[in-house]
């Protein structure tokens, strides 16, 4: 915890942070010894037992027993305040497409409907290594009492972890634990890349191209993973080759990356994350006389419905906006508990872009 973040005294902000939690759920009859608190919150013993001091005098626990744990007031489990301000923080440098736009739209008239107020910011989540001032700025910036993150990277994630508000997480670089600290849902990538891979494994495709999308560490890793999982006992090909980078975040670089990776890769079949993705990669077909599926099969998994427009249907992924909207609804009326990484499940619709390589047709 970082003294330079706020003007409260430290103790003052770990009985925010505990009571929190307390209010979440994560502790419902007693607390742990002051010293356990010090070594979890990375503090001293003394702030520690200055914190349950504090939470003491308000009403939130027991008075102190020698000898015994300090024990949660039943009125100490629920807020008195209802929070007003949601504040919505989202990449700069991610090119949004209209399913993930109208997934957002969602999560804000959600919060409209029950009656909060909203800002939305977009941070480039890359640049800052170290996020958590920044993230407290923006908090205190916009009066914030409720935070939404949609995929942040592993530092925002551990920054926003430690503040004194509920946050909810739409996805992100978050790893899964035992005991739920955070709050939100997510797909599972390693289900959906390991089912499109072992699909055109079947159909006999080897060179399988499946370009990073801006993934945080631990996305990549899924996806590496749900390859390996979709090439069986077969080893995957080179990461560096078959999962690039894709660092230019403007449209007009996008067919330099589709050029470079071709060159490099020679792929038969590519995996998309993103509809932006999709039609530029559709668009540097076209430009390149490849032809969609003979030359060339893709598979998409974002679940915008305006691909049912193009011409063939690209096979792609369905999200269950609903059942997300529906969590985070309940999230709220709930009072903020915390419920862990939620993963949602994912269907496929099976179109006109994935077919046997073209090779091994002529054969």
């Amino acid at each position: 915890m970082d003294k330079t973040l706020d003007r409260k005294p430290l103790s003052d902000r770990l009985a925010d942070q505990i009571q929190l939690r307390i209010q979440q759920g994560y502790w419902d009859k007693e607390l742990p010894g002051y010293r356990v608190l010090a070594e979890e919150f990375g503090v001293s013993w003394r702030t520690s037992r200055s914190a349950l001091k504090t939470l003491e005098n308000r009403g939130i626990l027991h008075p102190f027993e020698h000898g015994k744990p300090r024990r949660i007031r039943e009125s100490g489990l629920y807020d008195r305040h209802s929070p007003e301000s949601l504040l919505l923080i989202t990449s700069a440098t991610t090119h949004h497409d209209i399913a993930e736009l109208e997934l957002i739209d969602e999560i804000i008239l959600t919060w409209l409907k029950l009656g909060g107020r909203s800002q939305q910011v977009r941070v480039d989540f890359r640049r800052h290594k170290n996020p958590a001032f920044l993230l407290n700025r923006l908090i205190e910036k916009n009066g914030a009492e409720v935070l939404v993150i949609r995929e942040p990277s592993k530092p925002w994630v551990e920054a926003a972890r430690d503040l004194s508000i509920p946050v909810y997480f739409l996805g992100g670089d978050i790893p899964v634990s035992e005991r739920p600290t955070v709050s939100g849902f997510a797909v599972s990538i390693i289900a959906m890349v390991s089912e499109s891979v072992s699909r055109l494994r079947k159909l006999g495709h080897q060179r399988i191209l499946i370009p990073d999308e801006g993934f945080g560490t631990l996305a990549r890793d899924a996806v590496l993973t749900g390859m390996q999982n979709g090439f069986g006992e077969a080893a995957i090909p080179d990461p560096a080759l078959c999962c690039p980078g894709f660092p230019e975040v403007e449209p007009e670089t996008w067919q330099t990356y589709w050029n470079r990776a071709f060159r490099n890769f020679h792929p038969t079949a590519v995996i998309v994350r993103k509809e932006s993705s999709y039609l530029s990669l559709f668009s540097f077909c076209y430009e390149n006389s490849i032809k969609v599926p003979h030359d060339l099969s893709i598979i998409c998994h974002s679940a915008s419905e305006n691909l049912q427009w193009c011409h063939p249907q690209p096979d792609r992924s369905t999200f269950p906006k609903k059942r997300a909207v529906t969590l985070f609804r309940r999230w709220i009326k709930n009072s903020f508990p915390l419920t862990g990484m939620k993963i949602l499940p994912v269907n496929f619709i099976e179109a006109g872009t994935v077919s046997k390589p073209a090779r091994q047709k002529q054969s």
